[in-house]
């Protein structure tokens, strides 16, 4: 599996946790969740990724622990400047 670095565009598959409302508790389990966005950091067992880039550097991302990340790959790794 290739290494990843700031700036590279990755895909994600994850177990995403999962509430329950109203619901038979027995069937309660993590979903599988699959994110692509740009690395942002990644810091002890948290990776963020950018997944909207608006201007004045704002836009959507996700958190997920990497104890929960069943795989993932680069699709885009960032140019050197």
């Amino acid at each position: 599996m290739a290494k990843f670095r700031i700036g590279d565009l990755i895909e994600v598959v994850w177990q995403d946790p999962t509430g329950a409302i109203n619901e038979n508790l027995d069937k309660l389990t993590t979903t599988p969740c699959t994110t692509r966005g740009t690395v942002l950091k990644k810091a002890g067992n948290v990776l963020c990724l950018w997944t909207s880039k608006y201007p004045d550097n704002v836009g959507d991302a996700t958190a997920i622990d990497v104890r929960s990340i069943d795989s993932w790959r680069v699709l885009l790794k960032k140019e050197n400047t």
